[in-house]
């Protein structure tokens, strides 16, 4: 039995210490050691700050997404606190065929009390659609009887969805009151709460005010979190009602060892709440040789059968009388005792484990039969990808849309995209324009968002955030987005938690423009949320994981741009180099790509103004858009007879041609970190010898036609390796049988394939190759 358990409960300081935190810790304990549950796996939610150890330890495993890793094998959505924290997250785990949600409900106590625990409207809001999402799970693990019968009227659940646990006394606690004292030896009544109305001290108060005001000594000792101003208002209280104030005694952060002692020495443990989804200290007094009185509440009367140990919760003169019994008429103490004695037994951690593991694991087996009977079978799965798509001018837009290509023919897959003049292609089933609903939408198996380090992903990025799951990462470093999307102070921010140091404004000015120098992917906040987390090198992959400590599984880059046979033979060349105006005798070089400072352009201009110098009668040529640098490299090269551009963005015909005409390119990187070039790979599989710095070229996987330099990347070197490179003739072929090696090594299909092995839906190249709907 696989289980995905929402532990945020556990992540977060304001119920991880409280009962719900230790409820959520027993029942996942008792989910350990047994040989029912083959996985588990934690679901946090980064916003939240770490998981600490000890609670990571329940888990096999901690993952930062509510997503699935197997889309096939039946698993358990266990919801360890639904009305806690954002509901959207889960919902994405809550309606799918292959798995069963499961809640713990503690209580609806809200609704009794609004104006108190849900005063304003977001919270009343957020409050109700908590309790609407509850309709949407199929089995419920109340902690009381009273909760099960509240849950069944709130939300329309039936009996045979519900399997009531109780909650278990720590075994701690119970350890430490075998160790104590004689039992109920003191002239001391316990009363055990918090600073909160609900638990109604003030009750409690009247009748101790009663019960002293003759001149009786009897020590009230109040145990919890009670700040200054509520002990002085408790003293005034008992004061005017004629009670004895002095015997007050209020004690806080009270240990297991100290707790257990209270609860064994007191004649009696008063539990006068209003209202609870459990009572725990009725349990621990019981469970410890006490004695508990208790008000006449729901819960109460499930837990103590006895009336006479029960008295109306807001009547102060029935516990007064109540407790001068216990402590008059040892006999009436000894009566009460022996009537409360099987409670504890009930609820031991084992018994409240077996309980909770044999519900779970009768109601998933039911759930398992149910759904190999009734399922329909979809003919292949569904997967959203949340990316840019062309027409938008991005490298990641067009390697989206050919490997939808290949995707499309194992999974139905639609497009979620700014792009508003995107329209389908082959492969895609339908667009959509970019929301919440690519993650949400209950009939996706996976959802992949596809990002990189430009303006087009900032909304993608924005979602990933909030939602998680299956990210692509196409490039090696994020800082150009955080500098554009935030400014500096902001990608100084991510710098500074990734290095673990402060970090200057001119320290991320300088690597802008100094890629080399990065000492940092600015990848933690992408990664926060990953599920998994896709590189496209597996020297990438290896820096990130040095760098960040996270694990983030390598993809190898396609090759997207495949030119036919006919395109590169000879004639076909002459006629492409006639048609952009190259000279027959010109050796003619290209580079692929924006002109910016991370690719070397000084460099490559220089190198190609050397091949001149030693009498090649070389050319270069920049296919992209060139931005500010055209004027100073064309200056750098002495004249636009060693170097032209582009006017901007080139169309696919004329990029094709390029491909088509030249006789070498040149593609670098400053960034020694696994980055790729889409340009590089275009060159590879058109058979074109290019000269690329080596943490490139291995990046990926280069053939023998990638005339390797340094990564000093100096320009003499690359002159000299084309000077080598011309006098061998090296461009007058296109190399075919290692281009077409490289072609196969790096196809769409198999990169489609690898990547629904990591979504967890490898079965479905099993699916027929018809045509997506």
């Amino acid at each position: 039995m696989r289980i995905l358990a929402d532990v945020r409960c556990l992540q977060d300081p304001r119920f991880a210490p409280r009962g719900i935190g230790s409820h959520a810790v027993g029942l996942l304990r008792g989910l350990r050691g047994t040989s029912d549950v083959v996985r588990l796996v934690g679901l946090v939610d980064p916003k939240l700050g770490p998981l600490d150890e000890a609670h990571a330890a329940l888990c096999d495993e901690v993952r930062p997404a509510f997503v699935r890793d197997d889309a096939v094998t039946p698993a358990v959505f266990l919801a360890l606190s639904p009305m806690t924290h954002d509901t959207l997250l889960p919902a994405r785990l809550l309606d799918r065929g292959n798995v069963m949600p499961a809640a713990v409900i503690y209580d609806f106590i809200p609704l009794a009390e609004p104006q108190r625990y849900l005063p304003d409207a977001a919270t009343r809001h957020g409050y109700a659609a908590a309790l609407e999402w509850l309709r949407a799970y199929r089995v419920f693990f109340p902690i009381s009887e009273p909760v099960a019968a509240e849950l069944r009227c709130r939300a329309g659940v039936s009996e045979r969805r519900t399997v009531v646990t109780g909650v278990a006394v720590r075994p701690e606690l119970v350890g430490a009151a075998a160790a104590g004292p004689e039992r109920g030896t003191a002239d001391t009544i316990l009363f055990v709460g918090g600073a909160d109305p609900r638990k109604n001290l003030d009750t409690v108060l009247s009748a101790h005010a009663r019960l002293t005001r003759g001149g009786r000594r009897l020590r009230l000792v109040i145990a919890g979190g009670y700040p200054a101003d509520w002990q002085d208002r408790a003293r005034r209280m008992v004061t005017e009602a004629g009670g004895d104030p002095t015997s007050l005694e209020f004690v806080t952060h009270v240990g297991d060892r100290a707790l257990a002692q209270l609860y064994a020495r007191a004649r009696a443990t008063i539990v006068a709440s209003v209202a609870e989804g459990f009572s725990l200290p009725v349990v621990e007094a019981i469970a410890c040789g006490g004695v508990a009185i208790v008000s006449d509440t729901p819960v109460h009367r499930w837990l103590v059968a006895d009336a006479a140990a029960r008295f109306p919760a807001t009547d102060a003169a029935a516990l007064a009388t109540r407790l001068a019994g216990v402590l008059d008429d040892p006999s009436e103490r000894a009566r009460i005792a022996a009537g409360q004695a099987d409670v504890a037994a009930r609820f031991t951690q084992d018994a409240v484990a077996s309980r909770f593991r044999d519900g779970l694991r009768a109601q998933f087996d039911a759930f398992v039969a149910r759904q190999s009977r009734y399922r329909l079978r979809r003919d292949r799965p569904v997967i959203a990808l949340a990316t840019p798509f062309p027409p938008d001018r991005s490298g990641v837009a067009d390697h989206t849309a050919r490997c939808v290509e290949a995707l499309g023919r194992h999974a139905h897959v639609d497009i979620h995209t700014e792009q508003p003049a995107a329209r389908p292609s082959p492969g895609v089933r339908r667009i959509h324009a970019l929301s919440a609903a690519a993650w949400l939408r209950p009939d996706y198996d996976a959802t992949v968002a596809v990002v990189g380090n430009s303006n087009f992903h900032a909304t993608i990025l924005d979602l990933h955030a909030r939602f998680g799951g299956a990210c692509i990462l196409h490039d090696a470093r994020m800082i150009d987005y955080y500098a554009w999307r935030r400014g500096i102070p902001g990608a100084r921010a991510v710098a500074e938690r990734e290095l673990g140091r402060a970090v200057t404004d001119a320290e991320v000015t300088r690597w802008l423009h100094h890629p080399d120098t990065l000492p940092t992917p600015f990848f933690s906040e992408v990664l926060a949320n990953a599920h998994p987390a896709i590189v496209h090198s597996r020297p990438l992959a290896g820096q990130v994981e040095r760098a960040l400590g996270r694990r983030v599984e390598p993809l190898p880059f396609c090759v997207y741009r495949e030119l036919a046979e006919p395109l590169l033979a000879d004639a076909a060349r002459r006629e492409a180099r006639g048609r952009l105006g190259i000279p027959a005798d010109a050796v003619f070089i290209v580079s692929f790509g924006w002109v910016i400072p991370s690719k070397a352009p000084e460099a490559i201009v220089d190198a190609v103004a050397g091949l001149r110098r030693r009498g090649v009668p070389a050319h270069l040529r920049f296919v992209g858009d060139p931005g500010v640098y055209r004027a100073p490299l064309t200056a750098r090269a002495g004249g636009a007879d060693v170097v032209s551009f582009t006017d901007a963005w080139v169309d696919e015909a004329d990029y094709r041609m390029y491909l088509q005409a030249a006789d070498y390119a040149i593609q670098l990187r400053t960034l020694r970190s696994g980055q790729l070039s889409g340009g590089l790979i275009d060159c590879i599989a058109a058979g074109l010898p290019t000269v690329a710095n080596a943490d490139l070229a291995d990046s990926v996987g280069g053939p023998d036609y990638v005339i390797r330099v340094s990564d000093a990347r100096r320009a003499d070197e690359i002159t000299e390796r084309l000077v080598e490179a011309v006098g061998a003739g090296l461009h007058t072929t296109r190399h075919p049988d290692a281009r077409r090696a490289f072609g196969a090594a790096h196809s769409f299909e198999t990169y489609a394939g690898d990547l629904l092995g990591l979504l967890g839906l490898a079965d479905a190249r099993q699916h027929s190759d018809a045509p997506a709907a």
